[in-house]
């Protein structure tokens, strides 16, 4: 296995941009001239839940700024909410692109009768 160019000091600040910059590992890769290889996780890298959790608008809020506030990783996000790290990451994109109130579930709300209003 090829040994990489960049130092620890150095991988740490490229995994660190890449974490601040919210787009794919390969977009990143290209951007900065790295092998997108060296910015995948190893395979040690602690498994969270591939499926979501369904979550309210305001965990969704508190999910955001544990991200972005308090500095926590998406992964570790995902771990603490029970939700899935793309899940984490697509929230809080969507939070900063366009505000909280992106976070707003679009579902179809539950019909609590048979019928529909056709007034109006």
């Amino acid at each position: 296995m090829p040994r990489s160019k960049h130092n620890a000091a150095e991988k740490l600040a490229i995994l660190d941009a890449l974490r601040r910059s919210h787009v794919s590992v390969g977009t990143f890769a290209r951007a900065h001239g790295v092998n997108s290889d060296t910015l995948t996780a190893s395979p040690s890298r602690k498994q969270v839940p591939t499926m979501s959790r369904k979550t309210t608008f305001e965990e969704r809020i508190e999910i955001v700024e544990y991200v972005t506030k308090h500095k926590h990783s998406y992964t570790e996000a995902a771990e603490y909410f029970q939700v899935s790290y793309q899940q984490a990451c697509s929230w809080v994109i969507k939070a900063q692109e366009r505000g909280y109130k992106a976070l707003v579930d679009k579902a179809r709300p539950s019909q609590t009768s048979g019928r529909v209003d056709r007034s109006g």
